[in-house]
This record gives structure tokens, C-alpha cells and sequence, in this order.
């Protein structure tokens, strides 16, 4: 069941009407509806799915228990290992064995050696890259003692299953959930109400942008040797913004309806594309996986006083797993590693935004002649690394480069018969300039009564006619 489907609202009622009027009396009530209400949701994808995703989270459950009980360094190491090899195992057999043992044929046959590995070919059960990720943190917090191990399994399962995150996140923290699912919720009404302006604006940057953009775009990858220079870059720009929309559209509305349900998740998107660096960029887009990898690849591979070089090694070593993670193809990893490459030198140089709290023309209406260089500087490198995630494989990502560069100009093309998708692409970048110190494009609580409800109004208004409801997958949900 997607978010942009009409089943899903009516889905979504009939849970919440029961949690707050039938489950509010007591946590364990609530958290024993919501294990049920998350596994029917999942269930509805494909019930083969659950047995996985209920190992992966008892055996971290079992392990965050155990680790609470042992002080030996060595056997902490030990059940982190093996909990490790469950959770992760059961990711790489599933999502990865086929791409590695591919590409071990691969590198033998180079060697003159023919090898014939067995091939598996099992469906990825959908979310399970996030949820991987969101329940491992729960045995790293507790070996790295960032948190104490909890006992209460019905809490975690409530948790590791949560059906808003579990297909593509935001991938949150046992450390930042763990005590909401312990406590007992009371329907707070300003936190629903910005939930539900949130779901609104998820679903316009889904429904409205990004998916009447997905057909202008997968016309031009498909004919692009018949098409100019120009037109192809306006197809990786329109990727750009289709990428964009798509998946910040998927986690504001999962942020949101979280929200209804009395939980506080954090922030996935803080307008990465007005960011002035690559730095800046990382910290505003995909929040939640960008601060995960930080903290549990980056930081322990890096250490605490790391030198230049061992610095740069982590940097390219935690884009390229981040890059794996996303597909289990190699122009993924080589787009990770064009990030990582982008994002050395500023590192390395401390030449880096202190904080994505830090707003472009923070005191002004309108960007300077710098912020406007920075910005689009970053912009365009940030596109040009999304053509390698648009492309099915390396050599067509170089062939469609260079079509742009052989092939610049057409006489007489239509370079503008997109003008529609052009003033979505238009509009939503000014919203987000002006709502830059806020949290998303539809907070609007600052604002008077009449003011609000007529964007709201309008906002129904352009969903219906302008919106796109084919029931169109999100992008990272195939990850």
C-alpha cells in the first residue's frame, strides 16, 4: 500500500480513530495495536517479508539485552559480531549476493580463470536497506553506551516495525524512539496539525512535481541519442528535482503521519539544494542515513585524532558503502565516491558550513552574488552526480555525456515544450527560499487564519487538478 494511493488515507483513519478512542488507556495497549497495525501494512507488500524483518528485530533485541549484561570487552565484541552477522548478513545474502558474486566472476575471468557461481535471484523484500539500519542502531547505541538496554521486546517491536519508517525512513535512532514507544502517548494537537500541513506538502512535491516530471524524464534517458545537448541537460536537471521531490515527498508524509500518532521523528530534508557546499549538502539531505553512516562508520573508522590521510580514506570509504547501499550495482559505488571526491577538499581544508542551521542570507530577502556562485556551483555538481544514479550502468551515463558535448544544439527542437514541468520546478524553489528557516514548504502556522486555510484551499485545488495519482512507486523504495 503507497502513501500516494487512495486506500492508504482511508487505511491510515480507521488505525488512528482506533488508537486514540479504543488503545489510548494504557502503552502496552498502544504499542500491541501499532506491532499489529505494522505488520498488516507490511504484510500487505508480501506476508513472506515479516519472518525477516521479526528476526532482524529480535536478534538485535537479544543482543542490546546481552550487551547490557557483560562488561568483558571481548564477549561484547562477540555478541556485537554475531548480531552483526545476522542482521547484516541477511542484507548482503538478500540484496548483494548476486551483484558480488557476479563481479567475482568478473575479476577471475580478467585473471583467465572461468568460474560459475550459483545465482539466486530472490525478490528484495521492500525496506529492508532502512529498517536494517534503523533497528541495528539499537545494539551499536547500547555497545557504544549511548544508550541503556531495554527489556521491554513489545516496546522494540512496536519500534524496529513501525510502518511509517520501515519502508524508506526516515531511518531514526533506538536512542530517540526507544523512549517514546515506552511511554504512554496523549494526542497532542499541535503535533498532529503539523503532521497533517506535512503529509499536504509531501504529497504536493510527490503527486503534483514529482511524478508528472518522471514521464518527461524517462522519455529523454530513453531517446537520448535523438536528442541535443540542451534537452539532455534539462533531463538531468529534471531528474534532479524529480529525485528530490520524490523522496523528501515520501518522508515528509512519513514524518507526518507519525505524527498523528503522537511520536516525533527527526528532520530527513532541510532544503538540501539551496546548500553553498558539498558539506552543507550531506547535512540537509537525507539527514537521517547521512548522520547514521557519521556515526557508525565514519567516526569509529576515522578515530578520535585522525591525520589527513587516514581522513580522506574514511571520507571515501563511508561514501562508497553509502553508494552500495543505495543498489548493488557499481555505478553506485562510483557515485559515491564522486561525492566523496567532492567532499575532500572542503573537509580537509576546514572550509565547511559549521552547521546546516546555517541559512543562506540568514538576515536578507534575497541571496548575494556569492551565495548565488555557491549555490549553484553546488547545484550543478550535485546533478551531475544524480545522472550516475539515473543511469542503468557506467557506460551509458559516459555515452549520455558525451551526446551532450557531441551533440550540443539542434536547430529548430522544442527545448521548452515542458513548460509546465518548468514552472513546477520554478515554484517549488521559491516556496523553499522563503521558507528556509523553517522546517518544511507548508509551515505555515506563523501565519493569520484566512492567509493559511486559502493556501490550503489552493494547495486541494492544485492537487486535483495538477496531481498525478497513478499510484506512481517512490524512487527509494526499490532500495
Amino acid at each position: 500500500m503507497l502513501f500516494n494511493t487512495f486506500p492508504f488515507p482511508l487505511f491510515l483513519v480507521a488505525v488512528i480513530l482506533l488508537y486514540w478512542i479504543v488503545f489510548k488507556r494504557s502503552v502496552m495497549l498502544q504499542n500491541i495495536y501499532l506491532i499489529l497495525v505494522n505488520l498488516t501494512f507490511y504484510g500487505l507488500w508480501n506476508y513472506r517479508w515479516i519472518p525477516i524483518l521479526l528476526l532482524n528485530s529480535v536478534a538485535c533485541y537479544l543482543a542490546g539485552l546481552s550487551l547490557g549484561w557483560v562488561s568483558s570487552r571481548r564477549t561484547r565484541r562477540i555478541l556485537l559480531a554475531l548480531c552483526l552477522t545476522v542482521s547484516v548478513g541477511t542484507l548482503l545474502l538478500l540484496k548483494y549476493y548476486d551483484f558480488f558474486a557476479s563481479s567475482f566472476e568478473g575479476l577471475l575471468g580478467m585473471m583467465g580463470l572461468r568460474v560459475s557461481l550459483p545465482v539466486i535471484r530472490l525478490i528484495l523484500p521492500v525496506g529492508i536497506s532502512f529498517y536494517t539500519l534503523m533497528i541495528l542502531s539499537y545494539p551499536l547505541d547500547v555497545y557504544f553506551k549511548r544508550m541503556e538496554p531495554q527489556k521491554d521486546i513489545v516496546s522494540f517491536l512496536a519500534f524496529s516495525s513501525f510502518f511509517p519508517l520501515i519502508l524508506s525512513g526516515p531511518i531514526e535512532r533506538a536512542r530517540n524512539m526507544m523512549p517514546q514507544f515506552l511511554k504512554k502517548r496523549q494526542f497532542n494537537e499541535s503535533l498532529a496539525k503539523d503532521g497533517l500541513r506535512q503529509i499536504l506538502w509531501g504529497i504536493l512535491m510527490k503527486v503534483v512535481i514529482a511524478d508528472n516530471i518522471a514521464p518527461v524524464v524517462d522519455h529523454i534517458f530513453a531517446d537520448y541519442l535523438q536528442m541535443d545537448g540542451l534537452n539532455l541537460v534539462f533531463g538531468i536537471l529534471f531528474f534532479t528535482v524529480q529525485i528530490y521531490c520524490d523522496f523528501a515527498g515520501y518522508s515528509y508524509i512519513a514524518i507526518g503521519v507519525a505524527s498523528l500518532f503522537g511520536f516525533s521523528v527527526m528532520r530527513n530534508f532541510a532544503f538540501p539544494y539551496l546548500s553553498r557546499d558539498i558539506a552543507e549538502f550531506w547535512r540537509r539531505w537525507h539527514i537521517s542515513l547521512s548522520t547514521w553512516f557519521r556515526d557508525y562508520i565514519f567516526m569509529p573508522f576515522c578515530g578520535d585524532r585522525p591525520g589527513k590521510t587516514r581522513k580522506v580514506l574514511s571520507i571515501l570509504v563511508t561514501f562508497a558503502v553509502s553508494g552500495l547501499w543505495h543498489g548493488a550495482a557499481w555505478i553506485f559505488v562510483v557515485w559515491g565516491i564522486l561525492h566523496g571526491l567532492f567532499f575532500v577538499p572542503r573537509t580537509v581544508h576546514r572550509r565547511i558550513r559549521v552547521s546546516s542551521g546555517a541559512v543562506v542570507a540568514q538576515n536578507r530577502s534575497f541571496p548575494g552574488i556569492r551565495d548565488i556562485r555557491a549555490i549553484v556551483f553546488t547545484f550543478s555538481m550535485v546533478s551531475l552526480a544524480w545522472l550516475l544514479f539515473r543511469a542503468p550502468s557506467i557506460p551509458f551515463a559516459i555515452s549520455y555525456m558525451g551526446t551532450i558535448f557531441s551533440n550540443p544544439y539542434i536547430p529548430g527542437t522544442d527545448h521548452f515544450g515542458n513548460w509546465p514541468v518548468m514552472i513546477a520546478c520554478i515554484g517549488l524553489f521559491v516556496i523553499e527560499w522563503f521558507q528556509r528557516r523553517r522546517k518544511h514548504g507548508m509551515d505555515i502556522a506563523f501565519m493569520p487564519v484566512t492567509a493559511r486555510w486559502s493556501i490550503y484551499y489552493l494547495s486541494v485545488l492544485i492537487l486535483i487538478f495538477f496531481g498525478d495519482f497513478g499510484g506512481r512507486n517512490f524512487i527509494y523504495a526499490e532500495f
